[in-house]
């Protein structure tokens, strides 16, 4: 921790106190708040992620109509199989007010599975219960949420004893 005359630095990580006045006896109160735009960012982020590899694998099994072929990896099933994989952790369901991606604002397209999110759902969903929400995404003491286990689907999927992708 480290401390200048009217500022305090090093308590938590990025957080800076800066004192305005000072009064000696005069209790103060601190309240720190999530940063919902920044966490809004990151959901924006895994949708967009999500999509893109939904996408590559998608376009791996379309016929070109010009060439009459399908991708390059179409004849491979792991593919399709992480693809399952990786729609499968979608469908964790979490422990708090906000059970699933549907409730927190996040759909998915029943044609393209591609995700969209309604970024309005999602920033009253944060103000109301921020732990209920990073509860779906991330590791808690209540379980693995959507990040985590889309992580290690990936990882098991590229572990070269066990993995689709490892053995390849």
């Amino acid at each position: 921790v480290s401390q200048s005359r009217y500022s305090v630095e090093g308590l938590l990580p990025g957080l800076v106190i800066n004192a305005k006045r000072s009064e000696p006896g005069t209790k103060v109160t601190l309240k720190i708040d999530f940063d919902t735009e920044k966490t809004l960012e990151s959901i924006n982020g895994f949708v967009e992620a999500y999509n893109k590899v939904s996408s590559f694998i998608d376009k791996q099994f379309q016929i070109d109509p010009q060439t009459n072929k399908a991708g390059s990896l179409s004849k491979d099933s792991t593919l399709k199989q992480l693809q399952r994989n990786l729609q499968s952790a979608l469908q964790y369901q979490g422990n708090g007010k906000y059970r699933n991606l549907a409730q927190l604002g996040i759909t998915s397209d029943p044609k393209t599975g591609t995700l969209k999110i309604d970024a309005t759902k999602v920033k009253q969903a944060l103000s109301e219960d921020y732990d209920s929400v990073a509860e779906l995404f991330v590791q808690t003491d209540k379980g693995a949420g959507f990040g985590t286990r889309m992580s290690d689907t990936v990882r098991y999927a590229q572990n070269q004893q066990t993995g689709v992708l490892g053995s390849k």
